[in-house]
């Protein structure tokens, strides 16, 4: 059996369209003006689209950027990486965020939601994921849209919510600083009091004269042994000079005498010192040793001590705001144009299929009768 041609099956189609022009005329007639008056502002209210574009900043310790204690050579002022990027996105779809949002602009009125409905946070938060929504573009920016009725209010709600990021982030932040501020607060509390009652232990070995024990021992015992060796040599002198006739009452004898009894006496105080050194000298080396240790220990927590105030108390935006939003002057949604031409389309191919399956059934009916 010979197949049909495609200029045969071409003039068929032809035909079939010729013959139901007028139905597929007054369908897409119908489909026109009916997806125009559905999709107009009286069916479906337009929707302006305003957004926010920022790029993330760098994560970072505000102490470190700012005062620079790490020695490193990073800055607060470059942009964040994709990790950070994402970081935002799931702060912004945050239950803080939108709450905020909901309340301030009092949503659930704005979207005509039933307030006495048991379901209306759910339908709220539908329409919120609806007219709200953030993505991390693919140039690493993040991006906040927002739609709506009004576009002085879409463009509102997008910079309010650009605006609680910095502020639900730094609360974040703050939050885990604060603590971290306790402890070192502590410690560098404890520290001090420890440095300080060091310090009153040694001074109180000062005040008995011991001020630097390896120094001193090594003075004292010079000076001991210069005071016995003037001593001796006075004491020798002394001897002579009586042996020889020499009466008391002489310059030279009462000169002797003095140097004497001066050396005895610088011998008598060097030996209390000695005794002192003696007797105390461990105990300073230990506070010393150890006052030099806590003191490098109390000087370190005060660093750290600083940065934590610093990082407890203080804030840096987290974005770089490229592009504020404002208020849109032409409508996004709904697309009437589109809207008619896929309407119109549509409509054309089901009464396409509608007319074939028709033709169809005459046909089979015609083969029946005949």
């Amino acid at each position: 059996m010979e197949q049909p041609s495609f200029a045969q099956n071409g003039f068929s189609i032809i035909t079939f369209l010729l013959k139901y022009r007028k139905t597929l005329i007054i369908v897409s007639g119908l489909a026109i003006l009916s997806s125009a008056i559905f999709s107009s502002p009286f069916f479906i209210k337009p929707k302006f689209k305003s957004t926010v574009v920022f790029f993330p900043a760098r994560s970072a310790s505000i102490s470190n950027e700012l005062l620079n204690t790490d020695g490193s050579n990073s800055s607060f002022l470059e942009f964040g990486e994709e990790d950070a990027a994402d970081q935002l996105v799931q702060i912004l779809q945050s239950e803080e965020i939108r709450e905020s949002i909901i309340k301030k602009f009092n949503l659930m009125n704005h979207y005509d939601i039933d307030t006495q409905s048991a379901l209306k946070n759910y339908y709220l938060n539908l329409e919120y994921e609806k007219n709200i929504s953030f993505r991390r573009t693919e140039y690493m920016s993040v991006e906040i849209k927002v739609l709506d009725i009004d576009p002085q209010m879409a463009a509102n709600i997008a910079n309010e919510i650009a605006q609680l990021l910095d502020e639900t982030k730094t609360n974040i932040i703050h939050k885990n600083a604060r603590e971290a501020l306790k402890i070192v607060e502590a410690q560098y509390q404890s520290k001090r009091v420890l440095v300080d009652s060091l310090k009153a232990e040694l001074t109180k070995l000062r005040k008995l004269g011991i001020y630097d024990y390896e120094t001193q021992a090594d003075h004292l015992t010079e000076e001991e042994v210069r005071n016995s060796t003037e001593l001796s040599s006075n004491q020798s002198r002394l001897k002579v000079l009586l042996e020889n006739g020499v009466v008391t009452s002489d310059t030279s004898v009462i000169n002797t005498k003095a140097r004497i009894k001066g050396a005895e006496s610088a011998l008598k105080t060097l030996d209390e010192t000695l005794e002192k050194l003696q007797t105390y000298g461990s105990d300073f080396n230990l506070l010393s040793s150890r006052l030099k240790f806590e003191s490098e220990e109390l000087s370190r927590l005060s660093t750290r001590y600083s940065k934590a105030v610093v990082d407890a108390n203080e804030a840096l935006n987290v974005k770089f705001v490229v592009n504020n939003a404002k208020a849109a002057e032409k409508k996004t949604y709904p697309v009437r144009w589109l809207i008619v031409l896929i309407s119109t389309v549509g409509s054309l191919l089901f009464a396409l299929m509608l007319l074939v399956i028709w033709e169809n059934i005459l046909r089979f009916r015609d083969q029946k009768e005949g």
